[in-house]
C-alpha cells in the first residue's frame, strides 16, 4: 500500500479502536473495523493512480474519517457526540447482543446520512 501520512493516521487510529474494542471484549469495534478495512482499499486505489483526482478524494477520506474518529473519542471520553453517533455507540455497548449487521448499519447510516454531506461540504 502507498503510505499516505493523513490516510495513513486514519487507518492507524480505526485499528486502535479496534484493538481496544477486542481487549474489552466490545462490540463497538465492529463498525471501524470494516471502516479500516475501507480505508486501506481507498489508500491503495489512491496510491495505485486509480482515481482522477486522488488528492481531492484523499482530503475527502480524511475529512469524512474525522467525523467518526471525533464522534468517537467524544464518547470514550464521556461527552456527547451527534444524535446519530450517540445512538449507533449506546448500541454496541447496552450489553444486548446484535447482529454485525446491525452495528454495521447503524454506523453507516450515521455516517453517509450525516457525516458524508458534512465532509463533501468541508
Amino acid at each position: 500500500m502507498a503510505e499516505h501520512r493523513g490516510l495513513g493516521r486514519v487507518i492507524g487510529e480505526l485499528g486502535d479502536i479496534v484493538a481496544q474494542a477486542r481487549i474489552e471484549g466490545s462490540e463497538i469495534g465492529i463498525f471501524p473495523a470494516m471502516y479500516r478495512s475501507v480505508t486501506i482499499a481507498i489508500a491503495r486505489g489512491i496510491g495505485d493512480g486509480h482515481f482522477e483526482d486522488p488528492e481531492m478524494l484523499e482530503r475527502l477520506a480524511i475529512v469524512f474519517a474525522d467525523r467518526y474518529l471525533d464522534a468517537y473519542g467524544r464518547w470514550a471520553e464521556g461527552g456527547d457526540p451527534t444524535e446519530s453517533w450517540r445512538v449507533a455507540f449506546e448500541a454496541a455497548t447496552d450489553g444486548r447482543r446484535r447482529t454485525a449487521a446491525q452495528h454495521l448499519l447503524a454506523g453507516m447510516n450515521a455516517h453517509i446520512n450525516l457525516d458524508l454531506g458534512i465532509a463533501a461540504w468541508e
